[in-house]
């Protein structure tokens, strides 16, 4: 396939993979990638269907019943066979449990549960008894592998950075119409908010398993179709200009890098924000307006799926934004939370119009990015830090906004 590095070669300054099957190949600036993730993806990663198999041996169909229950007492040498068409109590057991329990479970998912789990050198059985699902996911929840942020404790396991959430105030200055003041003299209403910070979670969606999909290396794809000019394939964001573009600037901008004598491979981490109201149930008014992000560094189609846990919740925007507009008699009004409207009686003597509320909310959202974006956060953006990743390798990361999209309600 396109991404198979063997059979590549250094074209002047940069790297041509062999053509695959299609006639696509791919061509990376500078210098040859170290991964290529998409060499080892299959089609159950990158859909949750649970009527797909990798091939033709693994196709049994979900729709199969098993009727034959187990009985010890009627279990002889003449009906041992009880467990037909299976080859042994064991595969019965399992075909059972999965044909049954539920029909979400796909193939791939059974393979992995034997030849993972099951056949492990180190399962042991009788080391189950008594297990309850939900008592060992509690147990996950609460273990801690840091005492605090930057610090990582004796425990074992792989280091896990230290994303929990932080509510914080953030103040606006007021504005009402008819009153003229100096932003800096204007009353200061108090919001608090929840949110985490954005270079922890960075770092923790690199901790994560689904982090081996990460694509290190922009590169530009073209399809060759006989003698004639090749043409451009575009599919996944880090096969867009503006990526590759981005990359070039940052390689050429390396001289200034104080990690740059490290002689370590360094990417970008592209950010995918996206902000919008989300309604919390069927019925009634309950909602959030979270920020969350997205590393568009897996492929579209990893983070299209709702089993991969792509989406990482960065924060959650103050009640003043979760607010209903209707229209009367041609004038826009504002159904929001009372206390900020309080506010506005004692400091000035009338409420908010719509327009002040509007210019409220973009100083709000101002006001929240001010602090996600932090001194940790924009010393990584012009620095990059330094994370060793799953395939064991230290890797120098540069995190950069490749998208923003955000709603607001006076829209």
């Amino acid at each position: 396939m396109a991404g198979d590095l063997d059979d590549g070669q250094e074209i002047g300054h940069s790297f041509r993979t062999k053509p695959d099957s299609y006639g696509v190949y791919r061509e990376y600036a500078f210098r040859k990638p170290s991964i290529t993730p998409d060499a080892h993806l299959t089609l159950s990663d990158l859909s949750d269907s649970p009527y797909l198999a990798l091939n033709a041996s693994t196709q049994v169909t979900s729709a199969i019943s098993i009727s034959v229950q187990k009985d010890e007492s009627t279990v002889t040498e003449e009906n041992s066979n009880w467990f037909a068409p299976f080859e042994n109590a064991s595969t019965y057991c399992l075909m059972n449990w999965f044909t049954t329990v539920s029909a979400t479970k796909s193939m791939t998912q059974l393979d992995s549960l034997v030849n993972d789990v099951l056949l492990a050198s180190d399962f042991n059985p009788e080391e189950l008894s008594g297990f309850r699902a939900a008592k060992e996911n509690a147990r996950l929840d609460s273990y801690k592998f840091q005492q605090g942020p930057g610090t990582v404790s004796d425990n074992d396991g792989p280091p896990v950075f230290d994303d929990t959430w932080i509510k914080s105030t953030i103040y606006i200055p007021l504005p009402c119409d008819g009153f003229c003041q100096p932003e800096s003299e204007a009353p200061m209403y108090p919001i608090e908010f929840y949110h985490r910070k954005l270079l922890d979670v960075i770092k923790a969606a690199r901790s994560e398993f689904e982090s081996k999909g990460f694509h290190t290396f922009p590169f530009k794809a073209y399809w060759q179709h006989s003698a004639e000019l090749p043409e451009r394939v575009y599919s996944e964001s880090y096969t867009a200009d503006s990526w590759n573009d981005q990359f070039v600037d940052l390689e050429d901008s390396r001289w200034d890098d104080p990690n740059a004598d490290l002689n370590i491979e360094a990417f970008i981490i592209a950010l995918m924000i996206w902000s919008d109201s989300t309604a919390l149930a069927q019925f009634g008014t309950a909602s959030l307006w979270p920020i969350y992000l997205y590393i568009g560094n897996q492929s579209k189609y990893i983070r299209g799926k709702p089993m991969s846990m792509s989406a990482h919740h960065l924060a959650y925007l103050p009640k003043v934004f979760l607010c209903t507009f209707f229209e009367v008699q041609s004038l826009i009004l504002c159904k929001l939370d009372d206390e900020i409207q309080e506010f506005y009686m004692k400091e000035f003597g009338k409420h908010a119009t719509a327009a002040m509320l509007t210019h409220i909310r973009r100083e709000i959202a101002q006001a929240v990015w001010m602090l996600l974006m932090d001194d940790d956060f924009m010393h990584a953006y012009v620095y990059g830090f330094l994370k060793e990743m799953l395939d064991g390798i230290e890797r120098l990361s540069f995190p950069r906004f490749l998208t923003y999209s955000a709603d607001y309600p006076e829209k």
